[in-house]
């Protein structure tokens, strides 16, 4: 765990956001108090043509909490 905080700390690829080409879906749960919803809110702006979905009543494990959502956010999207 913390070499795993260690790696979250020193990597950063916010400059490079932009850069991303691929179709790209960000989900975040309103409740996730590990990384807040504006993170994911940034992330989809950085990211040109990204889309952003909070789920309200979920946390960090919203594919868990939310499981069948997830899924159907997912294939809709993959789908487009």
């Amino acid at each position: 765990m913390v070499n795993q905080m260690a790696a979250i700390q020193g990597h950063d690829n916010y400059g490079r956001l932009p850069d991303i080409t691929a179709p790209t879906l960000v989900i975040t749960g309103k409740e996730d108090g590990l990384v807040p919803p504006e993170n994911s809110a940034t992330l989809t702006q950085r990211i040109p043509n990204a889309d952003l979905t909070i789920l309200s009543n979920a946390s960090h494990l919203f594919n868990i909490e939310l499981a069948h959502t997830t899924v159907d956010l997912v294939t809709e999207f993959t789908q487009r």
